[in-house]
């Protein structure tokens, strides 16, 4: 009975370095900082576990919520309503404030990420120089406008003619 013993053993050893296999590259990359390949190797399913949960509940700090927030990006595919959605959710989480005076820097933040992180080059450029932007709401009402546009001329001016049709006037009041 020792073959089997012996091929039950061998199927623990290799269950750790496989286990690390199933992991996302960013943890797998966390975790190879942590053990060698040839620690994963030896490693006890259990063993293997235990190194993935130590990374998974790690303690949130401000470092973790500031690169968070940092890394969020606006996906070229994706609405600017999205956007919109994760960037301040994340800004939440940090409680930017001023260290001198303990003013909330949350908007000011938020406002810098968007601009910097927008996807669209022309909207990122057109955002930064315009100075009527100075809150996030603002930015977002700018955006939203510059996106229905760019759709808006995509599709040949559809929306244009089809509120000729209806009699409404799109045109800006002067």
């Amino acid at each position: 009975m020792r073959g089997k013993d012996d091929v039950g053993q061998l199927q623990n050893l290799a269950a750790g370095f496989f286990i690390r296999l199933l992991c996302a590259p960013a943890l797998q990359c966390a975790l190879d900082a942590m053990f060698t390949t040839g620690q994963w190797e030896t490693m006890a399913p259990k063993e293997a576990l235990d190194a993935i949960g130590k990374i998974m509940h790690r303690p949130s700090n401000q470092v973790v919520r500031w690169s968070d927030f940092l890394s969020v990006s606006q996906a070229p595919d994706k609405p600017i309503s999205a956007f919109f959605i994760r960037c301040p959710q994340q800004a939440i989480k940090c409680g930017f404030q001023c260290p001198h005076c303990g003013d909330d820097l949350s908007d000011n933040m938020l406002l810098r990420k968007v601009i910097v992180d927008l996807s669209d080059s022309a909207l990122r450029q057109m955002s930064r120089w315009c100075e009527s932007i100075s809150h996030i709401d603002s930015l977002r009402g700018f955006c939203s406008v510059f996106e229905a546009a760019k759709h808006d001329a995509a599709s040949g001016g559809k929306l244009a003619r089809e509120s000729a049709v209806a009699g409404v006037d799109v045109t800006a009041d002067d």
